[in-house]
């Protein structure tokens, strides 16, 4: 190796992005260890890792701190993948003194065949030579890295993580409900309407944990929904009183907030929409 990233520790490697990261390392020639957070960490020698990359859910992610912060390499890299950042950077900040740290979001799942085209947010915390050692082999793979702060990753990522999930969770309960089934839906479905109903299927294929740790973890989330709530009356009674022209107002305004970024997404949408769903 270039730098000495190797040996590698997986804290939570036995998940879907543990696994995924086991084998793109491997491929890089890097010798990975894989641990679970059930695992008993007291019998891992954790001072030999010149990496740990932790994989592990919100919930447990102190836990695993505190059982490791006095074992590590103090040169070592410590860097993780988990959906939120500020809380996570600042925890392994404030517990590992010395080495590396770097904050790492995949905006993508496990079954995704490797990194190429896909986006991971970075977000230097204590970044050196191991850090960017793995920077370089992940673009070099072909990922698009998006550099943020924690904090900007938090504030923007709760519209497409935490608002999104609760729409989605919200719309799929009043399908649910409504006595219809899903394969008529699917039948009648225009390509617009198959791509939704895509994703709402995509959802509800994995388990619920990380969905709901996503919602836990999202600082104000509960004022995220409200606001969104406010905004959803706010269209329901527009409908309800037959406003066309405020309804015009709030349509243009949602225009002028896109720009030109709409025409990108609508082309965007075609080739998905008209490449056909099989």
């Amino acid at each position: 190796m270039e730098v000495a990233f190797s040996p590698l520790l997986i804290i939570g490697g036995r998940g879907a992005m543990g696994r995924f990261f086991t084998k793109y390392f491997q491929k890089l020639g890097v010798v990975v260890e894989v641990a679970d957070k059930e695992s008993d960490l007291k019998s891992i020698s954790i001072d030999k890792f010149s990496a740990i990359m932790l994989a592990v859910p919100l919930s447990s992610f102190r836990e695993v701190i505190v059982e490791i912060k006095d074992r590590i390499n103090p040169k070592a890299l410590v860097f993780d993948i988990a959906s939120l950042k500020a809380k996570v950077c600042q925890e392994m900040e404030s517990a590992f003194s010395q080495g590396e740290i770097l904050g790492l979001h995949p905006m993508f799942g496990g079954d995704v065949p490797d990194v190429t085209g896909q986006k991971i947010v970075t977000c230097k915390i204590r970044a050196k030579e191991r850090a960017g050692f793995l920077l370089k082999k992940l673009e070099e793979s072909g990922a698009k890295l998006i550099e943020r702060t924690p904090e900007e990753h938090d504030r923007q990522v709760k519209f497409i993580q935490a608002l999104s999930h609760c729409v989605k969770v919200s719309l799929a309960l009043a399908i649910a409900d409504s006595g219809d089934k899903i394969e008529n839906l699917i039948e009648i479905a225009s390509p617009v309407a198959e791509i939704e109903l895509a994703l709402l299927g995509r959802l509800f294929s994995h388990g619920s944990d990380l969905y709901y740790e996503i919602q836990l973890h999202t600082d104000e989330v509960e004022v995220l929904h409200q606001n969104f709530l406010t905004k959803f009356k706010e269209v329901s009674k527009t409908i309800a009183a037959a406003d066309r022209e405020k309804f015009s107002i709030l349509f243009e305004k949602i225009k002028r907030y896109f720009g030109e970024s709409a025409s990108i997404l609508e082309t965007k949408s075609q080739k998905i929409c008209y490449g056909g769903l099989d």
